[in-house]
């Protein structure tokens, strides 16, 4: 029973800071924050390099990929982003994030799966932010990243999505608020 209590305790602590970090980014978005301030935020970490051309291997989750279906498109496109630990993870490559990735190529979808994280050296940004990466450059990178997609001849230039899963759900949401994507110059998203 002990062992249950302090479970349960450790439990609402962690649910507890995760609704204080959703109240704040509620909270930042529907503020005016200033476009100064989020780009500076943005740019705290360097900008990420995408890969330049599909691979012909498939999404294991445990790097940065791009992928596309077979023929010469246009395809509508995603920008898929991975929760707060990143793609790798220390129980090895974060396989969900793959397998998305690969069903996304099968409904005739070009996917470029991103990391915010492993090429910035951070483990994971679950309660904190490390390095520069934090919400704002997060939306950065899947603005970039859209871009990106956005210059293959293979891709719909009109129809590019974010999808997130935890973190990078977050992401998405910030990055559909007209204020912080014109924090981000440059991007049509």
């Amino acid at each position: 029973m002990d062992y249950f209590i302090q479970s349960h305790r450790k439990r609402v602590r962690t649910l507890a800071k995760w609704l204080g970090v959703i109240a704040a980014v509620v909270w930042l978005n529907q503020h005016n924050a200033s476009a100064q301030g989020l780009l500076a935020a943005a740019t705290g970490a360097k900008d990420l390099t995408f890969p330049d051309s599909p691979s012909a291997s498939p999404a294991d989750g445990s790097r940065m990929i791009l992928l596309k279906p077979k023929g010469a498109g246009p395809f509508p496109a995603m920008v898929l982003h991975h929760q707060c630990a990143g793609l790798r993870t220390k129980g090895g490559p974060n396989r969900s994030m793959g397998a998305w990735a690969q069903a996304a190529v099968q409904q005739g979808f070009v996917v470029l799966l991103i990391d915010s994280l492993g090429p910035r050296d951070v483990d994971m940004v679950c309660l904190e932010v490390k390095k520069g990466v934090n919400f704002p450059r997060g939306v950065r990178d899947a603005l970039q990243a859209a871009d990106h997609l956005r210059a293959f001849p293979f891709v719909d230039k009109q129809r590019v999505a974010h999808v997130g899963f935890s973190w990078g759900a977050m992401v998405a949401l910030l990055g559909s608020s007209s204020n912080w994507r014109a924090a981000a110059p440059g991007s049509e998203a």
